[in-house]
């Protein structure tokens, strides 16, 4: 039986040889990617084009472990060094573009689909609650202590929203007759409340559990607008 080589392989290249394509749009956040590989090691590896000679993924990656050599640093976990002192790091070979166009294409694909998938706020709350436990709590993973915080009002806004916001107004129109309550979702819901007097507006008060209420009403009422855009962002990318 014949062997088949396989199309994908992954080999230790020397980091100075790997190019960077010129026309890469990816930014970077490089104290955060520093970090995460001071946590974590080099994990993921580069991906390189080799038709192009250029690599489509780990751009940043490759600049985090350039700078930590030449900071003087001692290699990453996942990062190897040859007799001659040279470093090493993981590439994916065998792929290849079939055009410059397509080249474009991968790179694009590869930095954008993971950020479209969205979060499952729930699972990633208790992801963070997790980690957030451990010694080296957040660092180096992409959310920071106010992303966390943020995750948890979102959680108490959807809470409220589990046990029926709806039918708490429908039961205020009936109890009060005031028929002009209304309410929309606007970023971290925004609900709007139309009533008749103060009396009313005292009582629709009491059964939301706020201080204060005017005729437009802010739920959970300490969000920020940063808070309430990243609600609004989350439920975009559902």
């Amino acid at each position: 039986m014949t062997a088949i080589e396989p199309t994908r392989r992954t080999e230790y290249v020397a980091l100075d040889s790997l190019v960077e394509d010129p026309a890469n749009p990816k930014s970077h956040d490089m104290p955060l990617m520093n970090a995460s590989v001071g946590r974590f090691g080099f994990i993921e590896p580069v991906v390189m084009d080799e038709r192009t000679g250029y690599i489509i993924s780990g751009h940043g990656r490759r600049a985090t472990i350039a700078a930590i050599r030449d900071s003087g640093q001692a290699p990453p976990d996942g990062v190897m060094v040859d007799a001659d002192g040279v470093w090493l790091v993981p590439v994916v070979r065998g792929w290849s573009s079939r055009s410059d166009t397509e080249a474009l294409a991968a790179l694009a694909a590869l930095n954008r689909i993971g950020e479209r998938g969205g979060w499952d706020d729930g699972n990633l709350l208790a992801v963070l609650d997790k980690i957030g436990e451990s010694e080296d709590g957040l660092v180096g993973i992409g959310f920071t202590d106010s992303d966390h915080a943020v995750l948890r009002r979102l959680a108490e806004a959807e809470a409220v929203y589990s046990i029926g916001i709806d039918s708490m107004v429908d039961e205020f129109k009936d109890v009060s007759g005031q028929d002009a309550v209304e309410y929309k979702m606007e970023y971290a819901s925004k609900i709007t409340v139309y009533l008749r007097d103060n009396e009313a507006i005292a009582d629709f008060k009491d059964r939301l559990g706020l201080e204060e209420v005017g005729r437009t009403v802010n739920y959970p009422p300490d969000w920020s607008p940063q808070d309430r855009r990243r609600y609004h962002d989350l439920r975009e990318s559902d």
